[in-house]
């Protein structure tokens, strides 16, 4: 029977599974990617990444268990145990300008942006539970954390680390590591976004998916008073995670 799958709970896991979980608009697919072009040897693009590093919500249990090992998966889930959990963390101030964006290319808002900040800064429910409760929700439990201003810095070492961190083996081969980086780089990314019309059919407005993948969008996007806001309710957890006011 084909079913698709909801919960990470839905996913019969394989011990050599890598699970890539964040809140959305986080990095999730630029990890997947890079983890799927270095353990599978392939050049993972927009037309193959559902057969090789699918998003949970893209796919269903007799897709999943045609992968072969390892498998990599990407989640936005609130905590749930899987084996090696790879959770990345972004600025909150950015992942809220990204998924304005985002939401604004699919259709799923129609507001200026003074809204959906209050929308954001209030926590509104939503599928995936508000940024800190995802946040907090694995902060005991992922097998590793990376930063995504870290990967912006220094990819290929914060790839080494995933790698040695969530497969069996504490040696990696260099030039894929370079191959890797280099295919998935944001640039390229974005290339074969517009090239083979990712979303294309699905969006509304000529939003890229790929928009823009900076750090400290924030310091320019939001007005002082929003910034302050901001770092007035989620001063302890940004501080927490040594994030700046």
């Amino acid at each position: 029977m084909i079913f698709m799958v909801r919960r990470l709970s839905d996913i019969q896991t394989r011990k050599s599974d890598i699970f890539v979980v964040s809140y959305p608009r986080s990095g999730n697919s630029w990890v997947r990617f890079m983890l799927s072009t270095y353990l599978h040897d392939i050049k993972t693009d927009w037309t193959n990444f559902k057969e090789h590093c699918p998003m949970m919500y893209h796919t269903d249990n007799i897709s999943l268990n045609r992968i072969k090992s390892p498998r990599v998966i990407g989640s936005h889930e609130l905590y749930d145990q899987v084996p090696n959990s790879v959770y990345i963390i972004r600025d909150p101030r950015d992942v809220m300008i990204s998924q304005y964006f985002y939401n604004l290319k699919r259709g799923h808002i129609d507001c200026e942006f003074d809204e959906w900040f209050d929308r954001f800064v209030n926590e509104k429910p939503r599928s995936f539970g508000s940024w800190k409760e995802n946040v907090k929700s694995w902060f005991n439990h992922a097998d590793y954390f990376i930063f995504y201003e870290h990967l912006l810095e220094d990819t290929h070492q914060e790839l080494e680390n995933i790698i040695c961190n969530v497969t069996d083996t504490n040696t990696f081969n260099r030039d894929r590591i370079d191959k890797s980086v280099e295919w998935c780089r944001f640039e390229n990314m974005k290339r074969l976004e517009h090239k083979q019309g990712y979303l294309k059919s699905e969006s509304k407005r000529n939003i890229p998916f790929m928009r823009k993948g900076k750090s400290k969008q924030w310091q320019v996007f939001l007005s002082n008073d929003q910034q302050n806001i901001f770092y007035n309710k989620f001063k302890g957890i940004l501080d927490t995670l040594n994030y700046d006011k």
